[in-house]
């Protein structure tokens, strides 16, 4: 960012500052967040011993880096917010947008009212296809949510826009959030299908250690609801649980948490990963965490992208209801073989006859009928024998069998100072994507 341009960008926000009606010290606790978080090299009156303050709004945990679009409909601003190594900053403000004509959190279709929520973009529309009332174009975002659509609300057409050049008095939508043209352009180069947009009637930035113990705080809950279900503590689980909780097939609370009982019952034991975990707060009523699921139990395997909406019930935050999208398991199940496969590699060819054996399961037999522990005792004399082997693999094929049951062939060349030999081997590996063991194992010699 130019000197200029930052020089700009801080005069506008200070103008913003002396022009609204709020309190002088929550004005100056708004806006020098999103000053600091730009790191301007310019020293401002009054704001000088400051503490850098960050949006209260956007969390993650291993996340990748992704841009979200933060609406405050009270300042009639926007900001675009980036995580970095799950570190938000603040990339670019908008000021001067439209709102729909009408006060409030919007209700039902023709209400005239901007939104108040959690949304992703669904798509990009270009100008050639829009009505001269969108501008340059325009993003449409999911309203109604999985939230919106359990609580009543509804309607369609929410969109981020332009505005019609032709028409510059206009200063209100049909509840769409309007930016200028000149600023579409810019967000058509940075926003995408699936990036969040948080529209809340008022942003709030607060210090770095308040928003590091928000996180924190966040993610206790998160991690406690998963390892809840993990672990079919279903007592522990119901206290997380809103009694408004309701699917979007229309199960309730009880209904729901007898379901998860049951699923415990059959399937006691389960593993559930998740990543790309982020955290997204409309405001202090409501959170979203939205993640990668993978999903494994006895016989069932499965990855998806998963949301769970948090509203506060007498203060605390509870499930009230949630989403889930499927995603492909096999590109995902192909790369944890692949590293299942490197590390017992790794250990074959290092001579780490303990890591190697660790790869093998109790219920393992070779080609001849070899149980666990007669491997083992005729692998440790191979090692012992051959502390040179050198192994090269080719050509692995990964073929899914069924109840969490993997074959896993490859062309393998094995050479020792007294020994070589070439085949194909097979594995069979069982268990979840993450925690394979290897239960057969059988060789076919090409020479």
């Amino acid at each position: 960012m130019c000197a200029i341009h930052q020089k700009n960008l801080m005069l506008t926000m200070i103008n913003r500052l002396r022009s609204t009606s709020q309190p002088k010290r929550a004005r100056l606790r708004s806006v020098t967040g999103a000053l600091l978080s730009f790191a301007l090299p310019l020293a401002l009156p009054g704001l000088a011993a400051a503490v850098q303050e960050l949006p209260n709004h956007i969390f993650s945990r291993n996340g990748a880096s992704s841009t979200t679009v933060l609406v405050d409909k009270r300042t009639r601003s926007a900001y675009l917010v980036d995580l970095e190594k799950d570190t938000p900053k603040l990339r670019r403000s908008f000021d001067d947008l439209l709102f729909g004509e009408n006060d409030g959190e919007k209700i039902h279709e023709g209400d005239k009212r901007t939104p108040e929520g959690v949304y992703r973009i669904t798509n990009y529309i270009p100008k050639d296809k829009l009505a001269p009332i969108y501008g340059a174009g325009a993003f449409p975002i999911n309203y109604p949510n999985t939230l919106d659509r359990i609580e009543g609300r509804n309607g369609s057409g929410i969109w981020l826009h332009g505005r019609d050049d032709n028409d510059p008095k206009k200063q209100v939508t049909r509840g769409c959030v309007a930016f200028n043209n000149n600023q579409i352009g810019e967000l058509k180069a940075l926003l995408h299908k699936d990036t969040p947009v948080i529209i809340t009637r008022e942003t709030q930035f607060i210090p770095a250690t308040e928003y590091h113990q928000q996180r924190e705080e966040l993610f206790t809950l998160f991690d406690s609801f998963i390892e809840a279900w993990e672990n079919g503590e279903i007592d522990q689980l119901s206290e997380l649980i809103h009694p408004e909780f309701h699917s979007p097939g229309g199960i309730d609370r009880e209904a729901w948490l007898a379901r998860k009982s049951q699923l415990n019952r059959l399937y006691p034991k389960k593993v559930i990963e998740t990543d790309d975990v982020y955290a997204f707060k409309e405001d202090g009523k409501q959170v979203v965490f939205d993640f990668t699921q993978s999903y494994c139990a006895d016989n069932l395997s499965a990855r998806g992208k998963k949301k769970l909406f948090f509203k506060r019930d007498n203060g605390k935050l509870k499930l009230i209801t949630e989403s889930y999208e499927s995603l492909p398991g096999k590109s995902y199940t192909n790369e944890k073989v692949d590293h299942f496969i490197a590390d017992w590699l790794s250990a074959w060819r290092n001579a780490d006859i303990d890591r190697y054996l660790s790869h093998y399961g109790s219920k393992f037999r070779d080609g001849s009928g070899k149980n666990l522990a007669q491997w083992r005792d005729y692998k440790r004399t191979i090692f012992t024998d051959r502390p040179d082997q050198q192994i090269q693999i080719d050509d692995l094929s990964i073929k899914e069998l069924h109840n969490n049951r993997y074959q896993i062939r490859f062309k393998q060349d094995y050479r020792s100072a007294d020994y070589a030999d070439q085949g194909i081997k097979t594995l069979i590996l069982e268990g979840c994507p993450g925690d394979f063991q290897i239960v057969a194992e059988r060789w076919r010699k090409l020479r």
